[in-house]
């Protein structure tokens, strides 16, 4: 039972680790493909200026953006898109220049010519250096490469010179993806708390600049999750990055994100909306390629239903499919044989499970893109027909493959299909070896889950203690607030009162001041009265004195 779990656990993460973590650089809005005859038209009719540069940069962009990467189309963008940069130079029109160059590298990207991508960094100003940083952090991280560890080291370098530009020329934005880009570099080197940390400091600069794009940084956590098996908050991240993608109408990358539902969907058990989110993606990938393979979907879809026992469904499915698509290139080729290699094991056709197995390691040998997974697929497909004597040698090779970037449970099943290697051929003492580096690594994986759950826990503890000093300060802020308002009540009152006084005194003083005035104008008046009734008295003696004087004189 433990083989079998642990294989289709594997099997699930591997084949997406591949692509591993993602995370889209600043990309210009897709050309749609229905107006490839109109460009056409107006590219011949149009002269050698700005507008034609426009005009071969929209069709750069459309053939770039056409469903299924096939090799063609990016030949064919690659023309235009040389064609622009040429026209521009002639022009000394430096922003179609840019764009140019930027598609230019992007192609040369997407088609595994990584040196000639990273030559056109020292063609471009300042701020689309940035964009061209973040595009090969993207890559370094996203495509397949032999030496995965310097890969990865290559991409965080790439991050931090578009973060240290960006903080130089004071563009917020593009400073915040770049911190982006750090943190899923850092989840790539297994750094999965400092990446997750840096993530949650990302989003909250997001939400502070209002930046609408969070699908990508939701995408991202959803991924970490699924990695460490927080399986509940990986379905939350996947569903919140569906619905931001929703909310922005930003669905170029729906099939990537649809199909990483669909994974969540398949860890938890829900067959049937794992199915169904897989023909989502399906359906998306027709419009737009993403950057999982086309071919990721089908895998899941014939997964479940194998492992649902309905194993006629699935060979129906595979033919009707694989009639109307064949891979395009490396990667879709190794989903197909994943695809193929997971019915031939259901319906235990070892024998041509094994066969696809070492056709694809030749494969990868030929591109010399060979990784441990490569080995460890062989080791897998013989371990299934318990041919171990056979199965051991490609496991070593795995085991022991230079710069390897596997993950713990990766590395864990390998010890665990070594153990029954040793065990099957009678060398006890390192298969008991193996089975103790298994149960150590499981140990640890338990470990990191625990002390996950204790971080949690702590975290809602501090969350709670500070909820609570908040809450304990507001009550002391009202309180405060309140003993204040009465303070200030009071001081209103006795203002009141000594402004009500003060009045009184003064309409006392004021009222007092007028009495006393009428009465000295009384008291004045009353005097006049007096020295007027004097001098009239001392006439009415003068004048009878006079009288007397004539009457006596005979006058």
């Amino acid at each position: 039972m433990k083989l079998v779990a642990y294989s289709l656990v594997l099997a699930l993460v591997s084949t997406f680790h591949s692509a591993g973590w993602a995370q889209y650089y600043p990309e210009p809005v897709p050309v749609s493909p229905g107006r490839q005859s109109e460009l056409l038209t107006q590219l011949k009719r149009s002269s050698s200026d700005s507008n034609k540069v426009n005009l071969l940069l929209d069709l750069s962009n459309l053939y770039f953006n056409k469903p299924l990467k096939i090799r063609a189309n990016f030949d064919a963008a690659l023309h235009y898109a040389r064609q622009a940069s040429q026209l521009s130079t002639t022009l000394h029109y430096s922003a179609g220049y840019s764009r140019a160059e930027l598609y230019m590298a992007d192609i040369f990207a997407e088609t595994s010519d990584m040196p000639s991508a990273e030559a056109i960094l020292d063609k471009l100003p300042d701020t689309a250096r940035i964009d061209l940083l973040l595009l090969l952090n993207f890559h370094y991280r996203w495509d397949v490469f032999t030496d995965e560890g310097e890969a990865y080291s290559k991409a965080l370098q790439f991050a931090e010179q578009a973060r240290a530009l960006s903080v130089k020329l004071r563009l917020e934005e593009k400073e915040i993806l770049a911190l982006e880009a750090i943190a899923a570099a850092h989840l790539y080197q297994d750094k999965l708390s400092l990446g997750e940390s840096e993530l949650q400091t990302v989003v909250k600069r997001m939400q502070a600049i209002h930046y609408p794009y969070l699908q990508y940084p939701y995408f991202l956590f959803s991924l970490l999750y699924e990695q460490t098996a927080n399986f509940d908050k990986a379905l939350f991240y996947a569903l919140e990055t569906v619905k931001s993608m929703n909310a922005t109408r930003d669905t170029v990358l729906a099939g990537d994100f649809y199909l990483n539902l669909a994974l969540v969907y398949k860890f938890i058990g829900e067959h049937q909306l794992c199915m169904d989110y897989c023909k989502r993606a399906i359906a998306s990938y027709k419009i737009h390629w993403g950057e999982y393979s086309f071919f990721g979907p089908v895998y899941l879809i014939n997964a479940t239903l194998t492992r649902l026992h309905r194993n006629d469904e699935a060979y129906a499915f595979l033919q009707s499919f694989f009639k109307h698509y064949t891979p395009q290139n490396y990667l879709d080729s190794l989903e197909a044989a994943s695809t193929m290699d997971g019915y031939y094991i259901a319906v235990k056709r070892y024998d041509l499970s094994q066969k696809l197995a070492l056709q694809l390691l030749d494969l990868a040998r030929q591109k010399k893109l060979a990784t441990a997974k490569s080995y460890s697929d062989v080791g897998d497909a013989y371990i299934q027909d318990h041919k171990y004597a056979q199965a051991k040698p490609y496991l070593l090779k795995a085991l022991n493959f230079p710069n390897s970037a596997m993950n713990i449970n990766a590395q864990s099943m390998l010890h665990y299909w070594l153990f029954l290697c040793d065990s099957a051929g009678g060398d006890y003492i390192s298969a008991i070896r193996h089975l103790d580096i298994n149960k150590k690594l499981d140990d640890s994986l338990a470990s990191i889950a625990k002390t996950k759950a204790i971080q949690e826990i702590q975290i809602r503890l501090e969350t709670q203690k500070k909820e609570d000093e908040i809450k304990s300060k507001n009550q002391n802020i009202l309180l405060l607030t309140q003993r204040n308002q009465i303070q200030q009540a009071d001081l209103h009152n006795a203002n009141l009162i000594r402004n009500i006084t003060f009045l009184g005194i003064l309409i006392l003083l004021s009222g007092g001041g007028l009495l006393y005035r009428q009465y000295r104008q009384k008291q004045r008046a009353n005097e006049l009265v007096t020295e007027k009734n004097e001098v009239i008295t001392e006439k009415n003696e003068l004048i009878t004195c006079k009288t007397w004087w004539w009457k006596r004189n005979g006058c």
